[in-house]
């Protein structure tokens, strides 16, 4: 299994069984010091998944200056995502959880103690500048491409919410 099948195996799972709405590989943001294999965004907050396909990168891993200071990483929720077998649980640091890819399936082995004391504004700048990265894409403001795209039922003004409001 190679790294970048696990890391569409981990945008999978933070976009289904991760209940992420926002999920992004492999870039990296302004002034964020952290890679992320995978981060997905929601509405309760972030998950990341570090990728690891040998026991040597997962050793690396821990010197990593926001591994070796968690306040300093991204994600309220941390998972390692590894082959089945290749790490046991008993080495996972504290906080973080396993997720096990065996064949097709990944399955949860530990979950993620989650990390409330962690870098929200590298959170923020990375989150800034992928939207930066897509206004400059469309070539426009973001906020007109937006409106545009605006799904039905959304109410689009205050004039509106307050019609609903009225009628109900």
């Amino acid at each position: 299994m190679t790294h970048g099948e696990l890391v569409d195996r981990a945008v999978r799972w933070l976009r289904g069984a991760g209940g992420c709405s926002v999920v992004f590989a492999e870039f990296m943001g302004v002034g964020v010091w952290e890679k992320p294999d995978a981060i997905g965004f929601s509405c309760w907050g972030s998950a990341l998944i570090e990728c690891k396909v040998s026991r040597s990168d997962f050793r690396h891993d821990a010197e990593k200056p926001f591994r070796r200071n968690p306040s300093l990483g991204m994600g309220a929720r941390r998972y390692f995502m590894v082959p089945e077998g290749l790490v046991g649980i008993d080495e996972i640091p504290d906080g973080w959880g396993m997720l096990y890819v065996k064949s097709r399936h990944v399955r949860k082995v530990l979950e993620s103690k989650g990390f409330p004391d962690r870098a929200r504004c590298s959170e923020m700048s990375f989150l800034v500048a992928m939207l930066r990265r897509a206004q400059l894409r469309i070539d426009k403001p973001l906020n007109e491409w937006l409106r545009m795209e605006q799904p039905v039922g959304v109410c689009r003004s205050e004039a509106e919410l307050t019609q609903l409001h009225i009628s109900e």
